[in-house]
């Protein structure tokens, strides 16, 4: 019959379907995507893009790029999803296809993100139109990606911030440190020394002291000590005057830095306090325990206690000689 022909016509069938409420079945699996917060430079989120890969993947595998367009007019937070997911795996060709169908959102800073990645041939795709902020130079110079860094330099204008050498120093990224350095005005904060110092960089250190006048904090030395970062220690003790707290000989002795610990207590003046002793008798450290001992140290109770709970049973006979009190 020719009515029953014209209402079981498919191309009829998707024109209805069209104005109807609802998403098609097979977006069904991807109800559950959430579009990543984008809105804190201090905290990437890694974690929800991976959580929507584990959802887009298979259902690109399925479909491949023949239902996109159908799916991203019913269902608009594909259209943000897909375009971060492209960009996550590096997916040029998923990302080129989006593009020539005007399906990237242009209120997503897709440039922050790929930037982030690592992925310049995407970075230099999305730059004629896409959105990006000063974060894009901030995320490459902490991901430790130069040549992204020096692509944004040249060719975009939204600079960056302090944070992009703070946190290349912090990431051991001596290149574009000093890049950063010797191009570009933003500086970086005190932070760049004393996370370079707390990663062990002392190349980063020395550069920062001779080449900037942010200088350094307390915390300089005393993660340093903590991590038992010897050399770095020593270089910032004859170098400069940032000083140091207790918590350097504290945290060194619980984490048995014995040289780190002679070091500091018969060079500087802030020694350390009972949690030095306690620490280090947590953690079994008798070499440090015979050095805080030879210096004056005592401990509290909880030392006995922390030895006890670890069955370190040589420190426990050690206390009792010791530190009978």
């Amino acid at each position: 019959m020719a009515h029953a022909a014209v209402l079981l016509d498919p191309a009829l069938a998707r024109i209805i379907t069209a104005f109807q409420h609802g998403i098609y079945n097979d977006l069904l699996p991807l109800c559950s995507l959430r579009p990543p917060n984008l809105r804190n430079r201090y905290f990437f989120p890694q974690d929800t893009i991976t959580k929507n890969a584990a959802l887009v993947r298979p259902w690109l595998h399925t479909h491949g790029t023949v239902r996109i367009c159908r799916s991203v007019a019913s269902f608009e937070r594909f259209r943000h999803c897909l375009a971060l997911h492209a960009i996550f795996v590096g997916d040029l060709s998923l990302v080129e296809f989006l593009d020539d169908q005007n399906l990237l959102p242009l209120d997503v800073p897709l440039i922050d993100v790929a930037a982030h990645y690592g992925h310049l041939t995407i970075v230099e795709r999305l730059h004629p139109r896409g959105t990006a902020t000063t974060w894009a130079m901030d995320w490459a110079a902490s991901s430790g990606h130069l040549a992204i860094v020096q692509f944004l330099h040249v060719h975009r204008l939204e600079g960056c911030t302090t944070m992009a050498m703070t946190r290349a120093a912090l990431g051991g990224h001596f290149n574009i440190v000093a890049f950063l350095h010797l191009n570009r005005r933003e500086g970086c904060s005190h932070k760049a020394m004393d996370h370079a110092a707390d990663q062990g960089h002392l190349n980063i250190v020395q550069f920062l002291h001779t080449h900037r006048s942010e200088g350094a904090s307390e915390k300089a030395i005393d993660w340093s000590a903590s991590k038992g970062h010897l050399a770095i220690v020593e270089w910032l003790h004859w170098n400069r005057v940032d000083g140091a707290t207790s918590s350097a000989v504290d945290w060194a002795s619980t984490h048995g830095h014995t040289e780190v610990v002679q070091f500091l207590l018969s060079r500087r003046t802030e020694g350390g306090t009972s949690n030095a002793m306690d620490g280090a008798a947590c953690n079994g450290h008798m070499a440090v325990l015979d050095i805080l001992q030879a210096h004056g140290y005592t401990c509290t109770t909880d030392a006995m206690d922390f030895a006890a709970e670890n069955d370190h049973l040589d420190v426990l006979e050690w206390l009792h000689e010791h530190q009978p009190a």
